[in-house]
């Protein structure tokens, strides 16, 4: 068995870990796996939190990545920023309106290496956001594959994008209204 690490930074910090079969399939791995975000508030301190639901579907034949297809689902009712009243008024009209929109998607269409010394990539793809799709490119690292104590294979994957960190949520929001 063999598991794959990404982190994608949609929010501000997401991490995700999957685990790999013959198949050059790879499935999610909870258990190793965390979606993380951290927003400023007020300009003076940060709110972080996380999404507890998502999943992953990862294809890739080559060990560098270069050729990985991927989707990425991110459940918006799951929000938990460890304030029930906050996360209710995430999931409200002003924020993500889990109502009409109860996922978050990314499509990873192209992984390609930046600088290969440091394992430096650009992942690209589409980024589907309140019911609006636009083109991202994320800045990826790539943590290398080894074998594990139980046998398996393991490779790990680090990407992200700061979106929300430089416009402030309500402004990157209103780009996916």
């Amino acid at each position: 068995m063999k598991n794959l690490s990404i982190c994608l930074l949609l929010l501000s910090v997401l991490n995700l870990s999957v685990s790999y079969s013959a198949t050059q399939a790879w499935d999610l791995d909870l258990s190793h796996s965390s979606l993380n975000f951290a927003v400023d508030h007020l300009a003076i301190s940060e709110t972080t939190g996380k999404f507890d639901k998502y999943e992953a579907v990862v294809t890739a034949d080559k060990e560098d990545f270069t050729d990985a297809q991927f989707t990425v689902t991110i459940y918006t009712d799951s929000i938990n920023t460890a304030d029930a009243k906050r996360d209710e008024h995430l999931k409200n009209k002003d924020f993500f309106d889990v109502a009409k929109n109860p996922t978050i998607k990314f499509e990873g269409l192209k992984f390609e290496k930046k600088n290969k010394k440091k394992n430096e990539y650009k992942v690209m793809g589409k980024l589907t956001l309140n019911g609006v799709t636009k083109d991202v490119i994320f800045d990826g690292k790539f943590n290398g594959i080894q074998k594990d104590p139980w046998g398996g294979t393991r490779a790990g994957i680090v990407t992200g994008k700061q979106v929300w960190r430089t416009k402030g949520l309500l402004l990157a929001l209103s780009e996916y209204r």
